[in-house]
């Protein structure tokens, strides 16, 4: 049954974007991952509204509005995004409720595509799309509030040195204390959990490695998804519709989109891999240092990948629904990890 008390807040903060006048709206919430984030689909007056509340303390709010306002030039190119409303009240686009920072935007059509049912022109309309998100993005001036997370500069890769620190704080003796605490995980997750901690101390000194030979590549940097998967990308009739999720968005290096999505639909088949990068490229050019940077990423988020789902066990944030949902992608995880 709904929660009466969260409709409630619903319906005060939609009120105050004045989207509609009818008040027999339909509140419908979408899981929305591990990050703590609302999503909830709203309905009123025959359109449809997603209406998402950002927890208090998450990003920081100039962040969420410099996001916002990157969000509005890339729509303002003629790409697919979804850009917040504005308040009439306060004339911004987040409002503080109930702990969260609440933006509505309009719900955009399609649907995600899995690994057997992209097409070859499905295929071709992601990769120029996301090449035009790189291109137009490449000149977005951020506002002096946002310019810390937004701005655009050409300096070594800031996922590089990130991975390169997590890979350090993954030493022997955290690993021991961790493997201990996966005997109190249920059989099949603590199964797969030993299997990635195992292969991670296998490969993570070559992946290091191939970390610290791009370390001090400069390259060009602007503002990038850094989360974009197969499910963060909607579909119709051959086209991409939607980009979604845009909440881990700030300067890096366009590897960490390019890594992340071919990973995501194709994992180790390199073929289809090149036929998506040759679709890139006849929009946007990679250089050689591009594309390594961009196997270096791939590389280090697969031995990573499970290692964020070990230390959440660990802390305790994988709740008794969500295990099936972790198993699944720790399965995927582990069969590409057994290819490094």
């Amino acid at each position: 049954m709904k929660n009466q008390r969260d409709i409630s807040v619903w319906r005060r903060v939609i009120q105050q974007f004045s989207l509609s006048s009818n008040s027999n709206r339909t509140f419908e919430e979408v899981t929305a991952g591990f990050s703590g984030a609302k999503i909830v689909r709203v309905s009123a007056d025959g359109e449809v509204y997603a209406l998402r509340g950002w927890p208090i303390p998450s990003l920081p709010k100039q962040r969420i509005q410099e996001l916002h306002r990157y969000l509005s030039f890339l729509k303002s190119h003629g790409l697919p995004v979804s850009v917040p409303y504005t308040c009439l009240q306060n004339h911004e686009s987040l409002i503080q409720n109930n702990g969260f920072l609440w933006q509505v935007e309009p719900w955009l059509a399609g649907t995600p595509r899995d690994r057997t049912s992209l097409t070859a022109n499905e295929r071709q309309s992601m990769m120029h799309t996301l090449a035009k998100v790189h291109l137009y993005s490449a000149q977005y001036i951020a506002s002096s509030s946002g310019s810390e997370w937004f701005e655009t500069r050409i300096s070594t890769v800031p996922a590089i040195g990130e991975r390169l620190a997590l890979i350090e704080k993954w030493n022997i003796s955290r690993i021991h204390r961790y493997r201990n605490a996966l005997a109190f995980a249920p059989s099949e997750l603590r199964d797969l959990c030993n299997s990635v901690l195992e292969q991670y101390q296998r490969n993570s000194p070559d992946i290091a490695s191939e970390l610290h030979q791009i370390s001090n590549a400069t390259c060009p940097l602007f503002p990038c998804w850094r989360d974009l998967w197969r499910d963060h990308l909607l579909f119709e009739n051959d086209k991409v519709t939607g980009l979604i999720d845009a909440s881990a968005t700030r300067l890096d290096h366009v590897g960490t989109d390019i890594s992340r999505l071919l990973g995501s639909f194709f994992e180790d088949d390199k073929e289809q891999w090149q036929f998506a990068l040759d679709d890139y490229s006849e929009v946007r050019q990679l250089s050689a240092t591009d594309l390594a940077v961009i196997n270096a990423l791939d590389r280090s988020s697969v031995l990573l990948s499970g290692m964020t789902w070990v230390h959440r066990w660990k802390q305790g944030n994988i709740s008794e629904s969500q295990i099936a949902t972790v198993v699944k992608r720790l399965i995927v995880i582990e069969r590409r990890m057994s290819h490094l």
